[in-house]
């Protein structure tokens, strides 16, 4: 497995660990600072001090600053493997819907896949990645909902999707179709023509098409 996937594994298995029984994980958020129109966002810094806990040895954590993508980066300072991270988060309504619409502001969101940085007089190329949340409306836990993962090759112009799971208490509420759209969407992007998924009803109005049938033989 390369390094940078490594680096992105721990930041997702060290969120992962922190779930509570109820599957949810706690937030902390220190009150905003009051510094007229510049953007402040408590939940991104939250996050940048939950990753330098759990993260390896050897690794940096800076944040990009207000205004700036990506929103941490993260480096090993034995090999220079920088990777990037653009956190995104979503407040519930009370009556457990988003309150967007189930949607993200793309405005500030990075394509799926690189972007540049400087670093002191280079620019480099860096691979980002997402870190999606839902809140509760208090903004005090981070609702689990739904996950959702997608798999890219490249080869094969073919987007594999899998994981794809809602908590029973969540669903009804379009988070899978949301989510599955958003991968495609991304991975559309990068080059892919078709995508792989599941079959029956659910997929089917979400506008996948059988195409392969499988046939298994038992002795």
């Amino acid at each position: 497995m390369s390094e940078e996937l490594n680096i992105v594994l721990s930041v997702y298995r060290g969120l992962i660990n922190m779930c509570e029984a109820n599957g949810d994980i706690p937030v902390y958020l220190r009150p905003n600072e009051i510094i007229g129109t510049v953007q402040d966002d408590p939940f991104d810094c939250w996050i940048e001090s939950c990753i330098k806990n759990f993260l390896p040895p050897g690794m940096e954590v800076f944040h990009s600053g207000k205004l700036t993508t990506p929103d941490l980066i993260i480096r090993n300072r034995y090999t220079g493997s920088i990777v990037g991270f653009e956190i995104k988060k979503l407040i519930q309504r009370q009556d457990g819907k988003d309150s967007r619409g189930l949607t993200m502001d793309y405005n500030s969101c990075l394509p799926c896949g690189r972007t540049l940085i400087k670093c002191g007089g280079d620019t480099l190329v860096i691979p980002c990645y997402y870190i999606y949340a839902l809140l509760n409306p208090q903004s005090t836990e981070i609702i689990s909902s739904c996950y959702a993962g997608m798999w890219w090759t490249p080869k094969n112009h073919l987007a594999y999707m899998e994981p794809l799971c809602t908590i029973p208490e969540y669903r009804h509420k379009g988070l899978a179709a949301a989510a599955l759209s958003e991968m495609y969407r991304r991975t559309k992007a990068l080059g892919a023509t078709h995508m792989t998924g599941g079959s029956g009803r659910f997929y089917q109005k979400t506008g996948f098409q059988n195409a392969v049938k499988w046939t298994f033989w038992e002795k």
